[in-house]
């Protein structure tokens, strides 16, 4: 059997975006099944309006920011660094598609088409609705996201049309599962993010050796904010440890990263990633993926809502109710200095709910493809 899975892997440089990439495939692969990703580029399904939009926007940032052209510099390098580290860990077809061409990838001799996981159905994009793929092949979606809380109308509708030939759909929230129970005349089943499904012996098969040498805290912020970068700093110095960072993350170059960290890393892997965090005496941060693997690797962590990003802080939410930790989820600035006094993350206790999770989880994927 041969699985092709459409995500939004193509040129990806989001650590946690690769690695769902790659846990889903060695999850499937673990199971005697061929599975790579399809490369596809869904900028190609862009309007024109909508190109010129994104060209104006990268013209008008680099302008803003050419007194920091050094620094730019740094993150092109690392975006061509992790691409194509990216490519060496993750199977992957061997042409790249755009939206007129897709359906050419029939030819590589695919038996079962995945959808997700990560934010496929945000929009209106037809590839990641698998709308290329004849109904003579067996459709799944797996653990997919809107990218927000509530559905919009017109958008539910679309999403009620374009899945009415799939043979499974599961999504990764329950508030979407809920929204799409009540439309879609099939069972939409909740699943783990497909980092989840893998334990740590599994992960170290792909972790980097140590790369800092030195006590540190590790530092992964996406999101803009000085307030929690200070707490960081704070805590390592009580703590007496370096604070290491990936700077700049989005491409986006931030006031709040330019002097933060003692030690400030541009071309790290997805692998370097979890070395990162393996190795750390605790971990800071607002990433969903960075606390799944300090979780998976029994690390200290303490996760920070993201500004403006309501959709990241449910998951959050969720994710730290799940494995109790919710006390160290700081939801509002407010509770920031708390992470000064909360007790350690224990973990010694079982989580049952979790447990139930990823028993679903891969009894859904493997009883759509037929296993």
């Amino acid at each position: 059997m041969k699985i092709g899975i459409v995500s939004m892997f193509y040129n990806s440089t989001n650590y946690g975006g690769i690695l769902q990439a790659y846990a889903l495939t060695k999850v499937l692969s673990v199971k005697g099944i061929k599975a790579e990703q399809i490369l596809y580029s869904h900028e190609s399904a862009y309007t024109l309006i909508h190109r010129m939009k994104i060209t104006a926007n990268k013209a008008l940032n680099v302008m803003k920011n050419i007194r920091y052209l050094d620094v730019k510099v740094k993150i092109l390098k690392r975006i061509a660094y992790v691409r194509q580290a990216s490519k060496i860990l993750v199977p992957h077809s061997k042409k790249v598609y755009s939206e007129k061409n897709i359906f050419s990838c029939l030819e590589n001799g695919y038996d079962v088409f995945v959808t997700g996981s990560d934010q496929v159905w945000g929009r209106y994009w037809p590839a990641y609705f698998l709308e290329f793929v004849p109904d003579k092949y067996k459709k799944i979606a797996y653990a997919v996201s809107i990218g927000k809380s509530k559905i919009e109308q017109n958008q539910l509708k679309q999403i009620v049309r374009s899945t009415k030939n799939f043979y499974s759909i599961s999504v990764r929230e329950s508030n979407i599962k809920e929204q799409l129970s009540q439309y879609i005349d099939k069972d939409i089943n909740l699943v783990l993010d497909p980092t989840l499904l893998l334990d740590q012996n599994e992960w170290d098969t792909i972790c980097s050796d140590k790369l800092i040498n030195d006590r540190y805290i590790f530092c992964y912020f996406l999101g803009d904010d000085i307030k929690i970068r200070n707490i960081a700093t704070e805590y390592a110095q009580k703590k007496n440890s370096k604070v290491v960072t990936i700077p700049h993350m989005l491409s986006l170059i931030y006031n709040s990263d330019l002097r933060f960290g003692d030690l400030q890393l541009y071309e790290i892997s997805p692998s370097d990633f979890i070395s990162l965090i393996k190795y750390s005496l605790a971990v800071f941060t607002d990433s969903f993926h960075a606390c799944v693997f300090s979780q998976i690797y029994k690390k200290q962590y303490y996760v920070f809502s993201r500004k403006g990003k309501k959709e990241m802080s449910n998951r959050l939410e969720t994710f730290t109710q799940i494995f109790h930790s919710d006390h160290h989820y700081f939801s509002d600035e407010k509770l920031y200095n708390r992470c000064f006094q909360v007790e350690d993350i224990d973990y010694g206790v079982a989580y049952p709910e979790f447990e139930n999770l990823k028993g679903n989880s891969l009894e859904f994927l493997f009883e759509s493809i037929g296993l």
